[in-house]
């Protein structure tokens, strides 16, 4: 980008000398690249010296609009490239790492990305190992667009279905979790024998960015719950509402790609504690105004590629295994006891 004389006069034309209508102006800088540009207000600043003929003078700063005809970009997808997953069997993929050309100015624009995995809903997350196809494609140029209808309840993307679900306990302990589209409920219930854990478990990740809310009402007797975030690199963050007994109140939290929130309750020995339930109402998730100043690069057109997502990470191996009560050989019947060794007098199931 080069400022033209035809800038620069629209530049200084509000500029006035009490005495003299010839002054010069200097400019701090005329020749500009895609990282002098502010991505979020798409313009350059440029320092502007006046001075008048008795060398009186006067700075200021000006704030120019980029149009983007005058960038030059030339972006294309990579057909096929490798990915490591993370410690979770997932990855995100970026622009940067699908798309060739002047990479320089890739922050400016804005591109959608869906991997066609397993779970295409959360976008430009990669779920577990496999050679996928990715799609990235542009959102149109359309200042005047509003922002999605926010979804209310467990409905939608939000829906039973797309929340990974976990609970647990001893032989005695009962454990529910229960989603309706308004109400999603969290409870343990021990049977009053000490030791051991029940805890019941909720989690969801985010595809998009976007803010969070939701009303929690939680009632126990002697046990406790959590509540946290966890951003795609792995970073845990608690969530800043009351977690005492027989708490209640809101949550708003603002939630980035790839976040995951957890909802946990549980009982650590499983003793005294005949309620322990917490319950969500009111769950709200809003999507951002849309970024009117992103630019669009009206000559991109959709593309496609491959990705290679592999696992890396070598399997952990317990240093000692804990065989569960024996089994004489001839108590299952689908072992031949005959083609067992015949040091072989007992025979375990590891599961």
């Amino acid at each position: 980008i080069r400022l033209t004389d035809d800038d620069l006069a629209g530049v200084i034309a509000g500029t006035t000398d009490n005495c003299d209508a010839g002054f010069t102006a200097a400019f701090s800088q005329l020749d500009f690249d895609c990282s002098d540009i502010d991505p979020e207000t798409t313009q350059i600043t440029v320092d502007v010296l006046a001075e008048d003929a008795c060398e009186n003078d006067t700075m200021c700063t000006v704030n120019l609009d980029v149009a983007p005809a005058l960038l030059n970009y030339d972006f294309a997808c990579i057909a096929e490239l490798n990915v490591t997953l993370n410690d979770d069997c997932q990855a995100m993929v970026i622009p940067s790492m699908v798309l060739s050309g002047d990479l320089i100015c890739l922050d400016l624009f804005e591109f959608d990305i869906v991997v066609m995995d397993e779970n295409p809903d959360n976008g430009p997350i990669i779920d577990g190992c496999g050679r996928y196809q990715y799609m990235i494609t542009e959102p149109e140029a359309d200042f005047d667009a509003e922002a999605p209808d926010p979804i209310e309840g467990f409905t939608g993307a939000f829906a039973e279905a797309n929340w990974g679900q976990s609970e647990g306990g001893d032989a005695g302990d009962a454990t529910s979790i229960s989603f309706t589209a308004t109400t999603l409920t969290l409870s343990t219930d021990s049977d009053d024998t000490c030791g051991g854990e029940s805890f019941a478990e909720v989690s969801y990740q985010f595809g998009e960015e976007g803010m969070t809310s939701f009303d929690y009402d939680y009632q126990t007797d002697d046990a406790g719950f959590d509540a946290f975030l966890i951003s795609f690199d792995g970073t845990m963050t608690p969530l800043n509402i009351s977690a005492d007994d027989n708490a209640n109140g809101s949550a708003n939290i603002q939630v980035e790609t790839g976040d995951m929130l957890v909802l946990r309750v549980s009982e650590d020995d499983g003793c005294l504690s005949d309620l322990n339930q917490l319950t969500i109402t009111n769950f709200l998730f809003t999507f951002p105004e849309p970024d009117v100043a992103a630019f669009n690069a009206a000559l991109f057109e959709t593309c496609w590629g491959f990705i290679n997502a592999e696992d890396k990470t070598s399997p952990e191996l317990a240093d000692s295994l804990e065989a569960p009560s024996p089994l004489y050989c001839d108590d299952l019947d689908e072992i031949n006891v005959n083609t067992l060794a015949s040091n072989v007098s007992r025979c375990w199931i590891q599961s």
